[in-house]
């Protein structure tokens, strides 16, 4: 007897060492498979990575071309400049022909680059440690020669100063005498002015249940920075007045003196408040390219390449669910409830187009709903009754669990009622069905509620 007991344990040790080695066996070949797919996948997002960075290289260097401050100087849909062409090219040729002034101001840029050079006698050889300064020194020196060229200008060459001339002097001459052409002329700069996103304006114009936000959200302010804004000036408040009525509210347009430190210019600053962000028209497009490239090829694979983790539904919601989408299960729990019923039916469900009133907790009606379930689904699908009718489903739900009623039970019933409603129509049964499955889930959540 103990010979075969001992044999036994021997057996079940032998068998449990063969299965374990056939288990690191199958793991290692197992392992190799692994790691080769995960080498793939590196491979795939190294290369996605690559496409990345090329792509984000192509965005900045196409960004680069199309800063107006950088490439187009002239582009008047950012920068508005007032001066003669002809008095410019002028002013060029006089600058380029006087030798003797080209001359000494060459001689003082050298001199003063040579002074740099010798200070502590260092010399040549440590040029390229000063390249850097040599260089600001050339700057300095290209400007000190405009500035000195121009500031001589009128008397030496018979015409009119170009630098640092004042915007406002400008305008004045420009404008004197003709207001009217001033407050037309500055309109048109102000609407090029403006911010550069377009603005959904179905978006904006929603109501009902999920858009939290007033219209009073999207708030737009200008900022005019120009030189002398806080002067008594006649001229300067009549051109003040020109950019506050180029605004639909003159009481969003604030002004900044920038005294002499920019007197040769006038900026214009338009800010507009964007929350929520579905008021921007380009998200939707962007929004229909997102769904469109997760339709595409592998599924899983997109992801990967979109999201950082998790899918769409991981995400808050940045745009208003339909009012049918957040009313329809809400009416439907109603009715079930007993919150929402018939209003002279003395049955439970009631015709297809009987009235449906709302009712307090002694079944009294407090509101005319609509002639049906989708009348009444007009009158839920704004704020006030849809909160009202929420708070009535919540006391409902709790009286019933005291009562003993389970969830599995009123979703029969909530099964039920879509069918009802439906009638014959398919897609209606379809569409009815969704909010059945989100009102059962409402319900519930209601029942456990400890409120």
């Amino acid at each position: 007897e103990r010979i075969f007991e001992a044999g036994r344990d021997g057996m079940i040790r032998y068998f449990g060492l063969k299965t374990s080695v056939a288990a690191w066996e199958f793991a290692s070949e197992f392992l190799v498979k692994v790691r080769n797919g995960l080498e793939e996948i590196l491979d795939h997002v190294t290369r996605t990575i690559g496409k990345f960075s090329s792509q984000v290289s192509h965005c900045e260097a196409r960004a680069a071309e199309h800063r107006p401050e950088e490439a187009n100087l002239q582009s008047t849909d950012v920068v508005m400049r007032l001066f003669n062409g002809d008095e410019v090219t002028r002013y060029v040729q006089a600058l380029i022909g006087d030798r003797d002034f080209q001359d000494m101001q060459a001689r003082q840029a050298r001199n003063t680059m040579v002074d740099r050079l010798m200070s502590g006698r260092r010399g040549l050889k440590h040029l390229p440690q000063e390249m850097s300064g040599l260089l600001d020194i050339l700057a300095q020196s290209s400007h000190a020669t405009l500035s000195t060229f121009d500031s001589t200008a009128e008397a030496g060459a018979g015409f009119r100063r170009l630098l640092s001339v004042s915007i406002i002097d400008k305008l004045r001459e420009r404008y004197s005498g003709d207001v009217e052409r001033m407050k037309k002329e500055i309109r048109d700069y102000m609407g090029k002015a403006g911010y550069l996103l377009k603005i959904s304006e179905s978006e904006h114009a929603k109501t009902g249940p999920g858009t939290d936000f007033s219209k009073e959200n999207k708030k737009a302010n200008v900022i005019v920075l120009m030189p002398g804004a806080d002067s008594d000036d006649v001229f300067i408040t009549q051109l003040k007045d020109a950019f506050s009525s180029a605004v639909s509210d003159s009481n969003t347009v604030q002004f900044i003196d920038t005294g002499n430190s920019r007197k040769h210019e006038v900026t214009i600053l338009s800010f507009v408040q964007l929350f929520p962000l579905r008021y921007v028209d380009l998200l939707a497009k962007l929004r229909e390219k997102y769904r469109g490239r997760l339709k595409e090829g592998n599924a899983e694979q997109r992801m990967l390449e979109i999201h950082t983790e998790g899918s769409e539904e991981s995400y808050p919601t940045l745009y208003v669910p339909p009012v049918r989408d957040i009313a329809g299960p809400a009416l439907l729990a109603g009715i079930t409830l007993g919150s929402v019923r018939p209003k002279s039916s003395g049955t439970e469900v009631g015709g297809l187009d009987d009235m449906l009133v709302l009712t307090d907790e002694d079944d009294v009606p407090t509101k005319d709903l609509g002639a049906g379930f989708e009348g009444a689904l007009v009158t839920c699908g704004t704020r006030e009754w849809l909160d009202t009718l929420n708070a009535e489903n919540g006391k409902r739900s709790i009286k019933l669990r005291k009562e003993g009623t389970k969830p599995e039970e009123l979703e029969v019933k909530v099964k039920e009622l879509a069918r009802h409603y439906a009638g014959s129509d398919d897609d209606a049964l379809r569409e009815l069905m969704g909010y059945a499955k989100q009102a059962s889930k409402n319900i519930e959540a209601m029942m456990k509620s400890r409120i």
